[in-house]
């Protein structure tokens, strides 16, 4: 697997559906600041009351297709999922089949954010469920305060490269300021200065 954050600002997102698995898809893609197109036949009644705005009633052609980057199909029928996976993939679409695996080019990660910080976790389609486990204790061990540091790394390194620092030196900042131990009191798992887990990233080289 490769995992890649798409930017839902610089690319187009479609998803087709009908029910309750195409809501919770909608639901997701909006949480990502993703308003993707939607195309619906004959939906049920949590879709259609769920939905902001439909592109269209009826399944897309592949005119309507093109230009997509990623399309997420769910509630379909299997030849109806099949055969508009088939044109997507011509089209060089990346297509979610939901709980189809032959028909997933990418999987739908569970996701822990903190405004600009995002952490995805995948297990290639094998276990939702353990994903969905492991997002459970990713979210304990990132406090909300991560929004706020990342913010500051963020503004810091955008100072830095203007003031013409290197790029060694701008990691060395951000190492030194992570460090710091009322920075690390607030970001640790644990809330403790000696968490193991804060630990070992610092013994850690960067990049690894």
């Amino acid at each position: 697997m490769i995992p890649i954050h798409l930017n839902p600002a610089q690319v187009r997102i479609g998803l087709i559906g009908k029910g309750r698995l195409a809501l919770r898809r909608y639901e997701w893609l909006r949480a990502r600041d993703c308003a993707p197109l939607v195309w619906t036949v004959e939906p049920d009644t949590e879709f259609e009351a769920g939905v902001e705005d439909f592109t269209a009633k009826h399944l897309p052609s592949d005119r309507d297709l093109t230009g997509l980057a990623a399309l997420w199909i769910a509630d379909l029928d299997a030849a109806q999922a099949h055969e508009i996976a088939h044109r997507a993939r011509a089209l060089g679409i990346l297509v979610n089949v939901e709980d189809d695996l032959p028909f997933c080019d990418f999987h739908t990660p569970a996701v822990v954010q903190r405004e600009a910080l995002l952490v995805s976790i995948g297990t290639g389609g094998a276990s939702p469920a353990a994903a969905s486990y492991l997002r459970k204790i990713l979210e304990a061990a990132l406090p909300q305060v991560w929004a706020q540091v990342l913010s500051h790394l963020g503004i810091k390194r955008l100072a830095m490269r203007e003031n013409g620092h290197s790029p060694g030196d701008i990691l060395e900042s951000a190492q030194t300021f992570l460090n710091a131990p009322e920075i690390v009191k607030q970001i640790a798992p644990c809330g403790r200065s000696e968490c193991l887990l804060i630990t070992r990233a610092k013994d850690t080289p960067a990049g690894h």
